[in-house]
């Protein structure tokens, strides 16, 4: 469905930390889980930027992805036990993506959030286009645009290999 594998995780539900007293996984718990995808993208920055300019990021001091929006959108309860997969596509644009949480026991997507970064200087606290950071940001910059491209590619290619009858 146009995932990035490189952004997927999987994680299994606790009966003492993910739940509620009626059974259902916490609401709050489940931007937990998107969070395991949103580490794993900005763990693949490390491929297009120096060592020194990935620390930096990690550490806060020069260039850093900020939340800029997100909307997330609860499908089904997840109850113990159960498996979840976490993973994320590039949306239309470089600093938008959308990320899912599938159930192994319900196969099906149970959540999903849809937002977008945007990139500040952490020196200035003003937005920065990274296209003009300087360093291995535009190639950052450059390879977000191509996954852009391969999960529509991705995406196409599943729903053209599902296609539901329309009986």
């Amino acid at each position: 469905m146009g995932y990035d594998p490189k952004t997927m995780v999987e994680r299994g539900v606790t009966w003492a930390e993910d739940q509620d007293p009626f059974g259902h996984v916490f609401q709050a718990q489940y931007m937990h889980f998107f969070g395991l995808a949103f580490h794993r993208v900005m763990e693949s920055y490390d491929e297009y930027l120096r060592e020194s300019e990935y620390k930096d990021m990690i550490e806060g001091r020069t260039v850093i992805p900020a939340v800029r929006r997100y909307e997330v959108g609860i499908r089904r309860q997840v109850t113990y036990p159960d498996s979840l997969t976490v993973k994320s596509s590039q949306s239309r644009r470089a600093t938008a993506a959308t990320t899912a949480i599938f159930s192994l026991k319900q196969q099906a997507i149970v959540a999903e959030c849809k937002g977008s970064v945007t990139y500040v200087n952490a020196e200035t606290g003003r937005l920065i286009d990274i296209r003009t950071a300087g360093g291995g940001w535009p190639d950052l910059y450059d390879a977000l645009v191509k996954k852009c491209a391969e999960s529509k590619a991705l995406k196409e290619k599943w729903e053209l290999n599902h296609k539901k009858s329309k009986m």
